[in-house]
């Protein structure tokens, strides 16, 4: 289970740094599902938070409970926002993936 919420950390401590300092090919997707500049902001903001919640639910299980179920509902969030615009299938695969990663991370973190 630790290696899978370091795993689950470092995917979206990236995704969530990459919208906060704004990378252009993230800013790309953010035009492309048609989100504000500070709901891009913000989203980037509570996956780096979930990321840390991740972290720390390693030493306290709670924060990590919470932690992932944020980055869960985050994720789907996202698959909502891709399936509306008709995005390419290989992007919402990849939005369901990393969500069942999280769903599996939460459940065994919560199992444990």
């Amino acid at each position: 289970m630790t290696a899978l919420t370091v795993v689950v950390a470092i995917l979206f401590v990236f995704t969530g740094s990459a919208k906060l300092i704004g990378v252009s090919q993230s800013l790309e997707v953010r035009d492309q599902l048609s989100i504000s500049a500070n709901g891009w902001r913000a989203i980037g903001t509570l996956e780096v938070a979930g990321a840390v919640g991740t972290m720390v639910g390693l030493a306290w299980k709670p924060i990590g409970v919470a932690a992932l179920t944020g980055l869960a509902l985050l994720m789907v969030g996202a698959f909502v926002s891709r399936v509306r615009i008709r995005d390419s299938v290989l992007w919402i695969a990849a939005d369901v993936a990393t969500f069942a990663l999280v769903v599996v991370t939460l459940v065994l973190t919560i199992g444990s």
